[in-house]
């Protein structure tokens, strides 16, 4: 009797299942889907964070119409990698009718400044992502110069230089407020703290950051203001001191 009603009991199960699987899924149940938008980490900007999250609101609306298990995830997917900040998205669906977003933004590595002062935040690839009118200017280097807004490998360029800088002592690359380049000189930098020109041209690059911080640290030493350090040369490294008023 006990083996009789246990198999009632699984075939009633089963016909339950088979029938939730066949029309289950076009029920309510499943639609009005609940849409969660969440930063995947600690986004490093939570203003354009929140700016990106209203956007994807906005993009994805056309999931109202649809049900959870229905859902395209690629096209949904593509969808929010149509905006440049976005580094990575994960979805999951969640029983019955939650879609959960996780977002990751790009890092801003640099600043590009054109001559009138406008300004486009920079992606460590070298892509200019998009701005807007609330974004506040990132404390990071700036690129100065044509030649960076018409260049994305050169760009890209310039943070794998500035990726180069160690991360402690008188020449880190917290410590450069502005990047320059010139096909004839190479790269250049302006030191935030003093105001000195560094010129390194466009070849062993590491080799002359160590060279230069040796010299910062004995023009610190001697409290001697250094007006151009030009460390282009093979063997040596000219020092243009300031005028004295």
């Amino acid at each position: 009797m006990r083996t009789l009603s246990k198999n009632i009991f699984l075939v009633g199960a089963s016909l339950f299942l088979i029938v939730f699987a066949f029309y289950g899924f076009d029920s309510n149940l499943f639609n009005n889907i609940k849409v969660q938008v969440e930063s995947i980490g600690t986004p490093s900007d939570r203003e354009q964070f929140n700016i990106i999250k209203n956007e994807i609101f906005s993009d994805i609306k056309f999931l109202n119409k649809e049900s959870l298990w229905d859902i395209d995830i690629s096209k949904v997917i593509a969808e929010i990698k149509r905006k440049n900040w976005i580094e990575d998205v994960q979805l999951t669906r969640l029983f019955p009718n939650r879609l959960e977003i996780g977002v990751a933004l790009k890092k801003v590595e640099v600043v590009y400044v054109d001559d009138a002062g406008i300004w486009m935040p920079v992606a460590g690839d070298g892509t200019m992502l998009a701005k807007n009118s609330k974004s506040l200017i990132p404390d990071v280097p700036y690129l100065r110069g044509r030649r960076f807004y018409d260049n994305k490998e050169l760009r890209k360029s310039a943070i794998e230089f500035l990726h180069l800088f160690p991360n402690s002592g008188n020449l880190t690359a917290n410590q450069i407020s502005e990047v320059y380049y010139e096909p004839k000189s190479g790269f250049e930098v302006l030191l935030a703290k003093t105001g000195t020109r560094v010129i390194f041209g466009q070849e062993a690059l590491e080799l002359k950051l160590r060279r230069v911080g040796k010299v910062l640290e004995y023009l610190e030493a001697k409290e001697i203001h250094g007006r151009v350090i030009d460390a282009r040369f093979e063997k040596k490294i000219l020092v243009r001191m300031r005028k004295r008023t």
